[in-house]
């Protein structure tokens, strides 16, 4: 017969928990126990019910031999010997009792004092009455401190109540996970056996706090980042003084795998119906009916015939007289993103004239016809009613698994099951930052501080040994709170930038006005209208001390059809034979240059750029961008994010 031991796993300490992104978590449980010879059995109860079955590991047996391990999640038992309810039940069973007792020694004094009433002095002797007086004295004294000290275990058990009702209710998950280990020892050994199991509903989130101070007014070049987690869990077990780690990895339990490269193959598309399961297939062209006889078909169509249908397709290019604005003979075409309209046919065929040396035209240049291929495609798929889209080059798939990080948090931490976050420190950071202006008047006039983005120097460098994880960041500027912000995933040796919020001294006005001047028309030539737009950024530095980098966004609106409407930088004019990214003089130190693309979006294509000055305390300085739209008379355009 086998010697069963049943362990409660509330009354053993955890000795370490990882919590992973994946809202998972591994806990490592250890227990100190004695096994006989021969069989043994271990059924530890009062697990998380979010155990996963499936992850648990028993290590630390030496010896001993293991045999079997049985987990199961069982239904939770309110009247259970451990439940909260039961608990509360015997506390309260013996705070009734208590009272008793104490309504007991209440009566007690009440009849040792009646008693001391019905004495008389013709019935008792002076010394009679003087030994009852000292015994009615020494009675009382021992009731009343009973009963004091009855009244102190009612308050505590009142308290113990109290907080067990209070915890009942904060506290999430339940614990109705049981783990039973059979064991063989070929003789009576103690052990301390390691309990590893992964758990759900835990979780940790990044956070950060960005502490940058003042000397005089002017932000310090040293920034502090504190780098903290909020850990939430409610998965039952209170994690009490346990050593915590914190890992990126996904603890994912599904099958891993390296996948199967498979061939690809291009081929005609097949008929809506078709059955590829028996034999190879006949080829079919896109109009679902055999290729031979369809081109036969085609060659037999009259060439005139063929010259009246006019194809719509999904990823056809517009040709340059192919109706772009719309005309009472052609579908109606898709919104342009000027909002073009009354064009004619006559006109949308007849270029802009030429335009005057020393300005440069901006925006995307219309798609040319398509290839040769591409027609035969128009031809072909005319015919069909619903022809299938085109086939288009794949774009770049990107799949990418993510370096796993643990961080070890120094100490011992306490997590209970309740649900809430709770924030633990992981590192304090100091980097050497500049600090800068930036603004963008034309979407806000405010001037906002930023660390890490100078003319001459990109950004922070992270320089610990820390990866941090993306999150939110709570700024304070001389312990005071100012702002909220966040930031990207950043590795050790990579960049960043991080704005500290408004500076309520730097006053920035944007205006900016607009002049329409119409072309006379002649017999030979197009009407056209031109507008002329001037933008005047005016920046007063209010402070006793000079902004060394003040930053100030812009940006040129860009035509999508540059043979319909023009877009003409006219200052500043060094910026528009400039390469991206290419800082050009202006005046008095005052630079501009294109902004840099980032994935593709932004930069010199888009029209963006920025303007880069040092502004002297107490000083103002204005800043000015003139550029023409110019475009048909009869085009209507507006401007469009």
């Amino acid at each position: 017969m086998s010697s069963v031991i049943t362990v409660d796993a509330a009354k053993y300490p955890l000795r370490s928990v990882t919590v992973f992104k994946s809202a998972k978590a591994e806990v490592v449980r250890t227990f100190k126990l004695s096994f006989q010879k021969g069989q043994n059995k271990a059924e530890i109860r009062g697990l998380s019910s979010s155990l996963d079955t499936e992850s648990v590991r028993i290590n630390g047996l030496g010896n001993v031999q293991l045999f079997d391990v049985v987990c199961t999640i069982g239904k939770a038992n309110s009247n259970g010997p451990d439940s909260l309810a039961e608990v509360i039940r015997g506390l309260e069973a013996k705070k009734a009792a208590i009272v008793a007792e104490k309504k007991a020694i209440s009566d007690a004094k009440d009849v040792l004092d009646s008693y001391s009433k019905t004495l008389k002095g013709d019935d008792v002797s002076p010394e009679q009455a003087d030994g009852f007086v000292l015994k009615y004295i020494e009675r009382m004294r021992a009731l009343v401190k009973v009963g004091a000290e009855l009244d102190e275990q009612i308050l505590q058990l009142s308290r113990q109540i109290e907080k067990e009702t209070t915890e009942g209710s904060i506290k999430q998950g339940k614990t109705n996970g049981e783990v039973t280990v059979v064991v063989m020892a070929k003789e009576a050994a103690e052990v301390e056996l390691k309990l590893i199991y992964v758990v759900r509903n835990a979780m940790w989130l990044p956070t950060y706090e960005l502490h940058a101070t003042t000397d005089a007014g002017k932000p310090a070049s040293t920034v502090s980042l504190h780098y903290r987690v909020r850990i939430t869990q409610s998965t039952g077990e209170d994690w009490t003084n346990v050593a915590l780690t914190l890992s990126t990895a996904a603890m994912d339990s599904s099958d891993q795998h390296i996948p199967a490269l498979k061939p690809i193959r291009i081929r005609p598309p097949l008929p809506k119906g078709t059955n590829i399961s028996h034999g190879a297939p006949a080829v079919f062209d896109s109009f679902g009916g055999p290729m031979q006889l369809r081109q036969q078909q085609i060659q037999q169509m009259p060439q005139q015939q063929q010259q009246q249908r006019q194809p719509v397709l999904f990823h056809a290019q517009r040709s340059a007289g192919a109706g772009l604005f719309g005309n009472a003979n052609t579908p109606q075409p898709l919104q342009p993103q000027f909002g073009f309209a009354g064009l004619t046919p006559s006109a949308a065929q007849q270029p802009l004239q030429a335009q005057p040396t020393g300005a440069i035209a901006f925006g995307s240049a219309n798609a040319s016809a398509g290839s040769e291929d591409s027609e035969e495609w128009e031809e072909a798929t005319s015919m069909g009613e619903t022809p299938p889209p085109a086939f288009t080059e794949p774009t770049t798939v990107v799949k990418e698994s993510p370096l796993s990080v643990s961080y070890l948090v120094e100490g011992e931490s306490s997590i209970p099951s309740d649900g809430l976050a709770h924030k633990v420190s992981v590192a304090e950071l100091k980097f050497e930052a500049q600090v800068a202006h930036v603004a963008v008047p034309h979407e806000k006039a405010v001037a906002y501080l930023q660390i890490g983005r100078t003319f001459s120097q990109a950004a922070v460098k992270n320089t610990s040994d820390y990866r941090l994880l993306p999150g939110s960041v709570n700024v304070f500027l001389d312990d005071s709170y100012v702002s909220k912000t966040s930031i990207h995933d950043i590795a050790p040796g990579d960049t960043f930038d991080c704005t500290l919020g408004p500076d309520s001294s730097t006053r920035i006005t944007y205006t900016r006005q607009s002049k329409l001047t119409t072309a006379q028309a002649s017999a030979f030539t197009e009407q056209f209208n031109t507008t002329t737009y001037t933008s005047r950024v005016t920046v007063h530095n209010q402070h006793n001390f000079a902004l060394g980098t003040f930053i100030i966004r812009d940006a040129l609106p860009v035509s999508d059809d540059e043979k319909r409407v023009k877009v003409i930088l006219r200052r500043p004019s060094v910026l528009a034979e400039a390469k991206e990214g290419e800082k050009c003089d202006v005046k008095d130190g005052l630079k501009v240059r294109w902004m840099k693309a980032k994935d593709g979006k932004g930069g010199r294509k888009e029209g963006m750029f920025e303007w880069i000055w040092n502004v002297d305390a107490g000083k103002e300085v204005t800043i000015e961008t003139e550029w023409d739209v110019k475009a048909s008379a009869d085009v209507r355009w507006v401007e469009a994010a």
